[in-house]
């Protein structure tokens, strides 16, 4: 059978950026309407931000360490730079909604930048970056000893499980390094197998990451879930089984879907947007609606009920699909606040330049 990856040309690859989509999806929920969801937690804690990681591995070019200065000032424009356009942009967004003074709020945020709990996930995406970077550099791109750091990470992220966020969530880094190497790993070794070993590979750990959590709550009640950024792990071992069981499926199976929406692959290309914008973007929805309704609509009050859930959840897709033109709009005229070079978007800026 033919190999699909392979018989791909060069390009970007719709379905890895449907897998961000996912992902950021469940971020989404997971921040707003699904929020203490046992089961939803279940299946998308361990997932969510470990498909971001192993994406960013998967894209991973080894080339580009040979020019340590090409690598950082491209890490700057990817994540640096929205770091702190965002920072900047939603202090000003938040103004109506500060519980406390102006200066107090930039003071706090400061204070979180420093610590790498603003913004973590960007963080910690970086801090990966960097070290595959360092571990591929000293190596000389030996994936036998980038093999063996990630082990080494993986079982040192048990040891460093704090129930607390740390100072730039290091201990996070420990668990996040190991499967954005895993991501890589696939693109360069499991890739290269046939569709049809891809398909059991796929379709075995896709059993494995349903059927492990259900055992598991059958036997003694409890849901496994994990929270990252707090280093917070309900078993570490069934958690990483999971984790990787759920990656493995995704990358295995997703290739194999011909087509998707461009509205998914729109949303999976302006991840950063999403994660950015969204908490605070939803806040000026529940303001316009409580408007419009004469009634305060409050996130607290719409998780009230599994009623009001499932209102809520129809709200946050509202969302997700009014901040369509929203991101747009950043693209063409800000690309640099998402991390987007000019010569990816269809930018105000590019076009007046020529």
């Amino acid at each position: 059978m033919e190999n699909t990856l392979s018989a791909q040309p060069k390009k970007r690859y719709d379905w890895l950026d449907a897998i961000k989509a996912i992902a950021i999806t469940f971020v989404i929920f997971g921040h707003l309407s699904m929020s203490g969801i046992a089961v939803y937690s279940t299946y998308t804690s361990v997932i969510k931000l470990p498909l971001f990681f192993a994406a960013s591995g998967f894209v991973f070019n080894t080339k580009r360490i040979d020019d340590s200065k090409a690598f950082f000032k491209n890490k700057f424009l990817r994540l640096g730079a929205p770091y702190i356009i965002m920072w900047f942009v939603l202090k000003l967004l938040n103004l109506p909604f500060a519980e406390v003074s102006a200066m107090e709020s930039i003071k706090q945020s400061a204070i979180a930048m420093l610590n790498g709990s603003y913004f973590w996930f960007i963080v910690v995406l970086f801090l990966c970056d960097v070290l595959m970077f360092a571990v591929m550099k000293l190596s000389k791109k030996n994936d036998i000893v980038l093999c063996i750091v990630s082990l080494i990470s993986l079982v040192a992220g048990y040891f460093a499980i704090s129930d607390k966020h740390i100072w730039m969530n290091l201990n996070v880094v420990l668990v996040a390094f190991p499967t954005l190497c895993f991501g890589y790993f696939i693109k360069n070794y499991m890739f290269k197998l046939s569709d049809k070993f891809k398909l059991l590979i796929g379709f075995s750990s896709l059993a494995v990451f349903i059927l492990l959590p259900l055992v598991i709550h059958i036997f003694n009640g409890n849901w496994h879930y994990i929270d990252m950024f707090n280093s917070s792990y309900t078993d570490y071992l069934i958690n990483t089984i999971q984790m990787y069981t759920g990656v493995t499926a995704t990358f295995m199976l997703m290739p194999f879907i011909k087509k998707f929406p461009k509205i998914v692959t729109y949303i999976g290309k302006n991840t950063l947007f999403y994660y950015g914008f969204h908490l605070t973007f939803i806040k000026y929805l529940l303001l316009a609606i409580s408007i419009v309704t004469a009634t305060q609509i409050t996130q607290d009050y719409l998780t009230g009920s599994i009623k009001l859930r499932l209102i809520y959840s129809v709200i946050v897709i509202a969302l997700i699909l009014i901040m369509i033109p929203l991101c747009r709009f950043t693209n063409k005229f800000f690309p640099i606040c998402v991390g987007k070079r000019l010569s990816e978007t269809n930018s105000y800026w590019l076009k007046y330049k020529k």
